[in-house]
């Protein structure tokens, strides 16, 4: 027995069917972007900017895009405003080594102050430029004991208040 499709034999059926998928699928805030886009198209620049507090460069550049994606709302969602570069350390290895050396002997909770009096020395015998305590504070230099790829222990799950740990049988 063959099965038929709901949309069979209707005329363009599949294709506004493809339109609404895309539109669930569009995120919250691109719909929004749609809907602005739709109220200026039909009120003016004007009551759009006193409306929603869109200023006119971004709503022509909502437009372009929506244009050149041919009309996908999802061209819309907003993108990542990370910078494309980010700065790269430039600490020393061997001052992370020390640092790390320093920990392992001296004290695993070592402070930024105390690890700028100690290194003190042992820079200026190294031709190592000493960095100020602060900069030291932010090296990322893992504890003993710990994983290089962390600089700090991972968190212990505690039980959710509404699922209690089950109890220990004496």
């Amino acid at each position: 027995m063959q099965v038929q499709r709901i949309g069979y034999g209707i005329r363009g059926f599949y294709r506004i069917a493809h339109l609404g998928h895309l539109w669930e699928m569009t995120p919250k805030d691109a719909q929004r972007r749609l809907e602005i886009l739709r109220f200026w198209d039909k009120h003016g620049l004007a009551a759009t900017q006193d409306a929603f507090g869109v200023s006119r460069r971004t709503l022509y550049r909502w437009k372009a895009a929506l244009r050149a994606s041919g009309g996908n709302p999802a061209a819309l969602a907003a993108k990542s405003c990370a910078p494309k570069r980010k700065r790269t350390p430039k600490t020393d290895p061997r001052l992370v080594a020390e640092i790390r050396r320093l920990r392992t002997l001296v004290d695993p909770n070592l402070g930024k102050d105390k690890l700028h009096v100690l290194l003190a020395p042992w820079c200026e015998a190294q031709g190592i430029p000493l960095p100020s305590a602060s900069t030291l504070g932010r090296i990322k230099s893992p504890r003993p004991g710990q994983d290089a790829s962390c600089a700090h222990p991972p968190r212990q799950q505690r039980p959710h208040k509404a699922y209690p740990a089950p109890e220990q049988a004496a």
